[in-house]
């Protein structure tokens, strides 16, 4: 965990070949609904074209005419460019049946770029007025699935009272656990969503944990909190990018 910037590179050494992945990624990143403006996890917020060349070393260089993305958030989505797409190692994201055999390769091959990297050479690459790049800044956004709305509606009806936004996004409550419980319940039904309940143990405080799922996503759970004067915590996953998820879904399972 921990802020990180970064910057993305398809190929150092074709400028058209670069150009081509870049946008690809860009298409992929909307595809799969990755690094989106409002993914809490991390975002793409721009593209950078390099007027002139800007040398790293002897060796190598931005080129001429080259793309490169620019990418904020969370360190977790840039330790590796299969974290970009949310895959936790390279076999995970080879093992994928989501992308083709092209794009695996687009991505693996692809370069992740911290700025403190380059440090030296931030002035040239992201201020304005070097005449060495023009930056163009991206609001990602993904399409809109058919149940969307309707996800939506559900979540509306569901808000706790008493919540508060963490660092990550994550809405937590201190709602009685009936009263929360009830109301997911009732509003699953009412909006003919197939909410699934399973009890599981969180094993860090030997506590029972609740998870509500639709389609295999969870959009809330529960835990006891003991040491919280036997109050819960809720988490409750209605961002948009959580109610895109589950709406795609019910276009996998139709």
């Amino acid at each position: 965990m921990g802020y990180q910037e970064s910057f993305v590179i398809a190929s150092f050494y074709d400028v058209e070949e670069n150009n081509k992945g870049i946008a690809r990624l860009l298409e992929l990143f909307q595809i799969h609904d990755v690094r989106m403006h409002d993914d809490w996890l991390g975002s793409c917020v721009a593209k950078i074209h390099f007027l002139n060349d800007v040398y790293v070393s002897d060796f190598e260089a931005f080129r001429k005419g080259m793309d490169m993305l620019w990418v904020t958030g969370d360190r977790q989505c840039q330790r590796g460019t299969w974290r970009l797409f949310d895959y936790d190692t390279e076999e995970d994201l080879l093992e994928s049946d989501t992308l083709s055999k092209e794009d695996k390769g687009l991505i693996l091959n692809s370069s992740i770029i911290f700025l403190e990297e380059v440090r030296d050479l931030l002035p040239k690459i992201i201020e304005e007025g070097t005449g060495s790049t023009e930056i163009t800044e991206l609001k990602l956004e993904a399409p809109k699935p058919k149940m969307y709305d309707k996800v939506q509606e559900f979540f509306n009806a569901i808000e706790p009272v008493d919540i508060y936004n963490d660092f990550n996004g994550s809405i937590f409550s201190h709602d009685s656990y009936e009263g929360l419980h009830e109301r997911i319940l009732k509003e699953s039904a009412q909006h003919d969503l197939p909410l699934v309940l399973k009890k599981a143990t969180l094993e860090t405080m030997d506590t029972p944990k609740y998870q509500y799922l639709i389609n295999e996503n969870c959009v809330a759970s529960y835990n006891e909190t003991p040491h919280s004067e036997n109050k819960g915590t809720w988490y409750i996953n209605g961002g948009s990018q959580d109610i895109r998820k589950i709406a795609r879904s019910f276009q996998k399972s139709s």
